[in-house]
């Protein structure tokens, strides 16, 4: 008869090895004395005492795989505390045993290990400026750090658990990318692999490329005026001092104009070129600890007729006094045109992360062509040159911070957001 279990095997050797015992023990005893009596008296006391031996020896067989069975539960779930005893000092119990208990020891380290590399990771995920994601296999958001709520402009948790689909993010073909084309083409996604506790998940890291790709525009346009530069001026020299000696000698009205137009012409050109060689200058910064409230009452004075209101939490900035104040300048100038005569300006300097934001806000009617308004020589005013921003943007960026100019969300003006590392 076939047996599925041990617990059955131990059982019925048990029984049979406990019945021939107790025949033949009995058989003996009525060989010799011949009394029945005795026969069923012994009978009644070798029973109880055959099972409690056989008790004794199934559970001294049954029992240390239990404990087995503990131990593997508790590997299962990643619970390396049970240690599995037995009562057998030698022999082969013993040994797998003592194997089990220096498995069980490996795999705590190596979790031990392993739970501080995730920590670690974790706690560089946190630290980066660049918004990280950490996607589940279902394509939903579980993990993100304080670059990302800044990048969503709300906290990360509020979209936990959400399909990436909500964040404008399609994976196909083994790449993900932006359904939004703006964010597509300032944004560029590098993504990995990573394992947790909770398994296996995509790391998505959005690094904003618009500044690299702006730097790489201004370094073009930057050689293309370098090659034109010195080929206007090779050819705008020679044509202008002619123009200059004609001019003086020229004695017809229609010569003297035609030639005084060709000689404030070949200035201008010069002149163009020349700006535009400024536009991304490497200045020397000499920063140093400036009062914010200072500062803006040196640069009101220069606009009297303007009202302006401040609010100003951050009192003290590090920064080269007269480049910073040449920036506020520019957008104060530019804040004063987009408003009428009375309205208000407001100046806000305040704590945004790890920066320091000051921003100048109009109550104009906001900016049109947003997307045109750092492009070098471009502006929509009468008497202007296109370059303020350009160059305050450039100023700002070797302090290592970053200006942004946006409608506000009513439409009812313009905030210049100048924010610096603290």
């Amino acid at each position: 008869m076939k047996v599925n279990s041990l617990e059955k095997w131990i059982n019925k050797l048990l029984l049979i090895v406990s019945f021939l015992l107790l025949f033949f023990i009995l058989l003996s005893v009525w060989l010799l004395s011949k009394k029945t009596l005795l026969v069923f008296t012994l009978c009644a006391i070798l029973v109880p005492l055959l099972y409690m031996f056989s008790d004794n020896i199934k559970s001294k067989l049954i029992t240390p795989y239990f404990s087995l069975l503990a131990l593997v539960d508790g590997i299962k779930v990643d619970d390396y505390s049970l240690q599995a005893k037995t009562t057998f000092q030698k022999g082969i119990a013993a040994t797998l045993f003592k194997e089990l208990a220096v498995l069980s020891s490996t795999l705590a380290e190596k979790k031990h290990v392993y739970n501080e590399s995730n920590l670690l990771v974790y706690s560089l995920i946190q630290q980066l400026d660049s918004p990280v994601l950490l996607i589940d296999q279902e394509y939903k958001l579980v993990q993100g750090n304080q670059a990302l709520s800044t990048w969503l402009k709300k906290d990360w948790r509020l979209v936990r658990l959400m399909p990436v689909q909500a964040l404008n993010l399609a994976f196909d073909n083994h790449n993900w990318y932006f359904t939004d084309e703006t964010k597509s083409a300032q944004y560029k996604i590098r993504s990995s692999f990573f394992s947790d506790n909770n398994g296996e998940h995509q790391l998505l890291i959005l690094t904003d490329i618009s500044s690299e790709l702006r730097k790489m525009q201004l370094d073009s346009w930057q050689q293309l005026v370098k090659v034109l530069s010195h080929e206007i001026k090779n050819s705008l020299t020679p044509i202008k001092s002619l123009a200059q000696t004609l001019l003086q000698f020229s004695k017809d009205p229609q010569q003297k104009e035609v030639l005084g137009v060709i000689v404030e012409r070949s200035h201008n050109l010069n002149l163009f070129v020349s700006q535009y060689a400024q536009l991304s200058k490497q200045y020397h910064i000499n920063a140093q600890k400036v009062d914010l409230n200072t500062l803006f009452e040196q640069v009101f004075t220069l606009y009297k007729e303007l009202n302006f209101k401040t609010q100003l939490q951050v009192k003290y900035i590090n920064v080269d006094v007269i480049l910073f104040e040449q920036v506020l300048i520019n957008l104060i100038e530019n804040a004063k045109q987009a408003s009428n005569s009375d309205a208000e300006i407001m100046i806000i300097s305040e704590h945004e992360d790890n920066y320091v934001s000051i921003k100048i806000r109009d109550f104009g009617s906001g900016i049109q062509n947003m997307e045109n308004i750092f492009v070098p020589f471009y502006t929509t005013k009468i008497n202007g040159q296109g370059i303020g921003l350009l160059l305050s943007r450039n100023i700002i960026e070797q302090h290592n911070g970053v200006l942004s100019i946006s409608n506000t969300s009513d439409n009812t003006g313009v905030i210049a957001n100048i924010k610096l590392l603290r």
